[in-house]
């Protein structure tokens, strides 16, 4: 016959191990439960960036708009301007969340990288330069910081928007008519 003693530490080794399995099993909950998280935000902002990459082509008068500010911001009309801080605008802020999802972990690097290239690419082109001079500070402190640092860190060496896609260049061919 068993004493109380022997219940007891019976007891409390069946305890000991329900609480071990637990643990184990909100560890595995709370892994999985970042995991989804992760692919949530790469997800979002994806499915953001297809939106964006959308817009050109939503209209012939705002594809042109882009074209010409992005050779001369200031010398354009303000519908123009506006035109092109509205699309400009929309990929510095994938960037931010990017940048935001990347420190947390939640964004892969190479995508992260991509959404930087994007900015850059658009700011270094003439009329990108002084749509960035506007902008600089009225976004975020340390998005500021981050693409200003990149763009000195770069110099010359990220292609321009009009480079990459020579369509947005203000000496393409314009579209048969």
């Amino acid at each position: 016959m068993m004493n109380w003693d022997a219940i007891g530490a019976v007891g409390e080794i069946v305890g000991a191990t329900a609480v071990i399995g637990s643990l184990l099993f909100v560890g595995f909950q709370l892994r999985q439960a970042s995991s989804i998280e992760r692919a949530k935000a790469q997800r979002d902002l994806l499915i953001q960036a297809a939106n964006w990459v959308s817009i050109p082509s939503a209209s012939e008068e705002r594809f042109e708009a882009i074209r010409i500010c992005l050779d001369d911001f200031n010398g354009a009309d303000p519908w123009h301007r506006e035109q092109f801080h509205s699309w400009a605008t929309n990929v510095l802020l994938l960037f931010e969340s990017a940048l935001y999802n990347r420190d947390d972990k939640f964004v892969h690097e190479g995508s992260f990288e991509r959404f930087e290239q994007l900015v850059l690419s658009i700011v270094s082109t003439p009329g990108g330069k002084q749509w960035w001079s506007l902008i600089y500070n009225v976004i975020g402190t340390d998005v500021a910081q981050h693409i200003a640092a990149r763009m000195q860190s770069t110099g010359e060496t990220i292609p321009r928007w009009d480079e990459l896609l020579p369509q947005f260049a203000l000496n393409a061919k314009a579209k048969p008519g």
